[in-house]
């Protein structure tokens, strides 16, 4: 872990990896112990404090003079100072990685606002992703729980981009069909997308076509729904699965559920205009 401003060094008493501050050449365990920027320090001692080339030593430094006062609030004072660049190290990392791990990724990527999500963007920012895990992967459809006016997602209500790999949808092999479609889950802190999920009848999918692109984007779908009561803090549910696309109108159409506005109708993914 590289964070301007320290190096990161073993503790001699527990092995535990420790950033030192380079201002000041010193750093503190978890265990106690205090370190120096060489790695210095015996079991249970602390050390004399030693600052960067050049630098002169710090007041507060053992060996230096200075109050046993000074000293105390020279230590707590550098603390603080490792817990905020740790504080600050947490917050891009998840900003980046979301919540880590395989299958995970941060909206610093995705280079989506996760406090103004557009949902056009959101749809987009995962194309790459989708394509990586199977070629042919073709935008299937979204289930947005809460969008609001000006076309952006709540995503502490839920959000789901779904991506759809034609070819494993019709294979009858289980081990190809299980992972025909992927959904990326977009959450408050990154986009999680390592579920597989196949489909229940393969032979459905024989002749399935993927979606056409909407030309009627989500922004402009709000707009219109703004002179049917979409206003203020209020937001509506837009969906569209291609899957189930025959039980709505024969036009390929967004979904747009709500209670505040009251509405269940569908709109035009070409023209916005409302098909029923």
């Amino acid at each position: 872990m590289n964070i301007p401003g320290f190096n990161q060094v073993p503790c001699p008493k527990c092995g535990q990896p420790v950033l030192v501050a380079q201002a000041t050449g010193t750093g503190f365990c978890r265990c106690g112990n205090q370190v120096t920027a060489a790695g210095g320090g015996a079991p249970g001692a602390a050390p004399p404090m030693g600052g960067m080339p050049g630098m002169p030593r710090m007041p507060f430094q053992a060996g230096a003079g200075g109050s046993p006062k000074a000293k105390i609030f020279g230590a707590v004072g550098m603390a603080i100072v490792l817990l905020v660049a740790g504080g600050v190290w947490t917050m891009f990392k998840t900003d980046m990685f979301g919540a880590g791990g395989r299958g995970n990724i941060g909206y610093l990527q995705l280079a989506i606002d996760p406090k103004k999500p557009d949902g056009d963007a959101m749809m987009q920012s995962v194309a790459g992703l989708a394509t990586r895990w199977k070629r042919d992967a073709v935008w299937w459809g979204v289930n947005y729980l809460a969008v609001h006016p000006d076309g952006t997602v709540d995503l502490e209500k839920g959000a789901t981009v779904t991506y759809a790999s034609l070819s494993s949808a019709r294979s009858y092999a289980k081990s190809v069909n299980r992972d025909s479609l992927k959904e990326f889950s977009f959450g408050p802190t990154g986009v999680n997308f390592s579920r597989m999920t196949g489909v229940l009848n393969p032979k459905q999918w024989q002749n399935a076509e993927p979606p056409n692109q909407p030309r009627c984007t989500i922004k402009q779908l709000t707009q219109l729904l703004q002179a049917k009561g979409l206003t203020g803090s209020k937001t509506v549910r837009i969906t569209y699965d291609q899957q189930f696309a025959f039980a709505g109108p024969a036009e390929p159409s967004w979904r747009v559920m709500g209670e505040d506005p009251k509405i269940d109708s569908y709109f035009s993914m070409a023209t916005c205009a409302q098909t029923k």
